[in-house]
């Protein structure tokens, strides 16, 4: 059974490791554990140049300072170890990874998180990759995004509700809000599904609506059931829910069928059709469904009743304030 050495009883103090061993041999063992995570006091010795006297008396002063080695007894032999892909202070990326997590952050709309990650780690990357960063636009972002979504992923994490000033389309002005956020769906636009306090119900936001942002450490945290969540955001098209969820259909034919499958709102299901293509889903946001149809005019054709009735009256809706400020509505 390994027993860490860490817990140890200390005598004088932590020991001075750069006073009793060269910083040759130091770097060499921690290199070495870099490599792999467990070694033979032996096998070690003989891969770092020194004896196995001095491999124990420093790896006794390492573990002593803090290092989280554990040693193992089978004789004749004795066995060091840190825990898997342990660094200190560090997580440890081989050169591939390091061009994946280069490639996810190209994606990300600028910050000042980015910009820190990107010069941490852009000097690893393959050639090809480091050449290509300043080649390329990253999304935008609203600066209300870049102000607050750091609260609100910590409110996410931390379980802890938000407090934000936020506009209100259907009042047309600020209101407070206290909110425990359940998801968080990075834009741009930045939206999020969260428990109102005041509404007692599951609402979507948008991060730009939200004029203050912090935690609200005088609420208690409202957590839902990841069912419940899941099924809002499923039955949603655009961040929109109404209050009932119906089946929607429009047929697209081409040639904007082709756009049409490359720009679909999310919530929304293209499949191929004669002609074109049948667009369909299960959802009670019927309201942008509508209005996404209507910006493709003559050429989409509604299916269900709903969506039809829905369209007709945003059309005439148009139409009518057209008519009204005295223009041709032909």
């Amino acid at each position: 059974m390994r027993a860490p050495l860490r817990d140890r009883h200390r005598l004088g103090g932590p020991p001075q490791v750069g006073q009793r061993t060269s910083s040759e041999t130091l770097a060499n063992i921690v290199v070495a554990f870099m490599r792999q995570p467990t070694w033979a006091q032996a096998e070690l010795a003989r891969a770092t140049g020194v004896t196995p006297r001095t491999v124990k008396r420093i790896l006794e002063e390492l573990a002593l300072a803090g290092w989280p080695l554990e040693r193992e007894d089978d004789h004749p032999h004795v066995y060091w170890s840190v825990p898997r892909r342990w660094l200190p202070a560090a997580v440890p990326l081989d050169r591939e990874q390091v061009g994946a997590l280069l490639h996810v952050l190209l994606r990300v709309p600028p910050s000042r998180e980015r910009t820190q990650l990107l010069d941490a780690v852009a000097g690893h990357a393959p050639a090809t990759i480091h050449e290509a960063l300043q080649r390329v636009i990253p999304p935008k972002t609203s600066d209300a995004e870049e102000a607050h979504l750091p609260a609100l992923l910590d409110g996410l994490v931390t379980s802890t509700p938000v407090r934000m000033r936020y506009w209100s389309a259907s009042r047309g002005a600020f209101h407070d809000r206290t909110v425990s956020v359940q998801r968080v769906l990075p834009g741009p636009p930045t939206r999020f599904v969260a428990w109102c306090h005041r509404a007692e119900a599951l609402r979507w936001f948008r991060l730009d609506g939200a004029a203050t942002l912090a935690a609200d450490a005088s609420a208690a945290f409202q957590q839902v059931d990841d069912a419940d969540v899941d099924a809002m955001i499923q039955e949603s098209v655009d961040g929109f829910r109404g209050p009932s969820r119906i089946r929607v259909a429009f047929f697209v034919r081409d040639p904007d069928a082709r756009w049409v499958i490359g720009n679909l709102p999310d919530g929304l299901v293209a499949r191929p059709d004669d002609g074109g293509v049948l667009v369909e889903a299960e959802t009670a946001g019927l309201l942008p469904v509508a209005r996404y149809v209507v910006g493709l005019g003559a050429a989409a054709e509604c299916r269900t009743p709903e969506l039809l009735a829905a369209v007709r009256e945003l059309a005439e809706g148009a139409l009518s304030s057209g008519t009204r400020e005295g223009q041709d509505p032909t």
